[in-house]
């Protein structure tokens, strides 16, 4: 007997794939429902090769959408053709029976008064073409199947679509966060990770409960951060973490950003707008004699791009801090207090620009009241004199004792006198009116 020669293997039969058009993909179905019975209502436009439900891979819950394969493409053809004219004459009937009234209510009152449902068709019990597409009470939704990179692509669109619509960024809110069962959770101690779910689902109970709250796209929560920590080490960390990001990219240590994530500021230079670490109101940190910090900070990036790659590589890192690890996560905000900060900031640089402008109006005011505003002018608003006045002073005093005087020579001391006062300032201003009183006693 050749031991050289094992017994051969029954060859398995491919299942056949996405490009073959063979396969549809099934939505809306019951959390409950369950393979089999998916399979049996398929049966009725032919053989069926199998049929599966799709769950989370966590927790094993159904994921509400499915696949089944149907063993000729021309069943799998006859299904998807039955079932669009079955919608289309859904349609027709829900916009026929739909008054003037009707189409000018918003989706949001039409759910409040029970015209809209949570299922995409709602179909009358008694139809039988309705009744094709029912399991379980659900109407489903079939579509072909597509492969596995085009279903990427499309799940990306979608995502890139909700995230523009989405105003309050909440899709920023699972950036960070470290799920049980991840490649991340199996490094993590349990109660560090127990500690970042109750966190996620305290922000998640916020956002839920206040509509006027928002996450901020280039300001980032940083907790679990060493106390000798201070505002500078802060801001010289967020550069150093894109500097290091960029360099495990180039070296295939993590995923690069994607080009829509790159879009938002990823080519311009990396700055941070703040670094700011909160402390204490009333501990002194005995090492530095300074508030002590309390742990955590915020560092603000110019850029959405920076931002993002900023926390992807601190946040769980533990080569930053001696195995300490941080939690890192975009930072939620209150829009109406952003808006008062703002409106406050521009009322300033308004008043800073109104006392600019009311200076010269002011000037020409003084000057019609017959005030003088030069530089040898000896009053001003209060009635004090300036600092070259005595120049003026001095002038006057030689002129009325030369002229007042019985010697010409002395007023022209006088004057000399009056000269001097100009270059002394207030010394002369004494000088020149002693002068003028001098010139007053010779003339008497």
């Amino acid at each position: 007997m050749d031991t050289d020669k094992q017994p051969s293997m029954r060859e398995q039969k491919k299942l056949p794939t996405a490009s073959q058009g063979q396969t549809l993909f099934v939505r809306n179905l019951l959390f409950d429902s369950n393979e089999e019975s998916l399979k049996k209502m398929f049966t009725r436009w032919g053989p069926v090769v199998y049929a599966r439900i799709t769950r989370n891979k966590h927790t094993g819950v159904s994921r509400g959408t499915g696949f089944v394969c149907m063993k000729n493409k021309a069943d799998a053809d006859k299904c998807l053709e039955e079932f669009h004219t079955f919608k289309k004459n859904s349609i027709r009937d829900m916009d026929e029976g739909e008054d003037g009234a009707d189409l000018l209510m918003t989706k949001r009152e039409k759910k409040k008064l029970g015209m809209v449902f949570d299922s995409i068709l709602t179909p009358d019990a008694g139809s039988g073409v309705g009744l094709k597409f029912t399991l379980d009470g659900r109407v489903l939704e079939i579509t072909r199947a597509v492969e596995r990179n085009e279903a990427s692509k499309l799940t990306e669109e979608k995502a890139n679509l909700r995230k523009k619509e989405d105003k309050r960024n909440i899709y920023l809110m699972h950036e960070g966060v470290v799920f049980p069962g991840t490649p991340a959770a199996e490094t993590m101690p349990p109660a560090e990770l127990q500690k970042r779910q109750m966190a996620f689902a305290t922000r998640k109970r916020l956002m839920s409960r206040d509509p006027s709250l928002f996450i901020s796209k280039t300001r980032l929560s940083i907790r679990n951060l060493p106390t000798s920590i201070d505002d500078t080490d802060l801001k010289k960390l967020g550069y150093s973490a894109i500097e290091k990001f960029k360099e495990q990219v180039k070296k295939n240590l993590r995923s690069d950003l994607t080009k829509e994530e790159k879009e938002e500021g990823w080519q311009y230079k990396a700055r941070i707008k703040q670094g700011k670490i909160v402390r204490s109101k009333d501990r002194i940190d005995s090492s530095t004699s300074k508030l002590r910090s309390k742990g955590y900070g915020f560092l603000e990036y110019t850029t959405h791009a920076h931002a993002l790659a900023a926390l992807r590589y601190l946040n769980n890192n533990p080569d930053l801090f001696n195995g300490r690890r941080l939690i890192v996560e975009f930072s939620i905000e209150n829009k109406d207090v952003v808006n008062r900060r703002q409106e406050r900031l521009s009322g300033k640089n308004r008043s800073h620009n109104g006392e600019d402008e009311e200076k010269k109006p002011f000037n020409s005011q003084r000057q019609q009241k017959g005030e003088t505003t030069h530089a040898g002018d000896g009053k001003q608003e209060n009635g004090k004199p300036r600092r070259g006045g005595g120049a003026n002073r001095g002038a006057r005093g030689a002129r009325g004792g030369s002229s007042r005087g019985g010697s010409s020579s002395r007023g022209r001391g006088g004057s000399s006198r009056g000269r001097g006062a100009s270059s002394r300032g207030r010394g002369g201003s004494s000088r020149g009116r002693g002068g003028n009183s001098r010139g007053r006693g010779r003339s008497e």
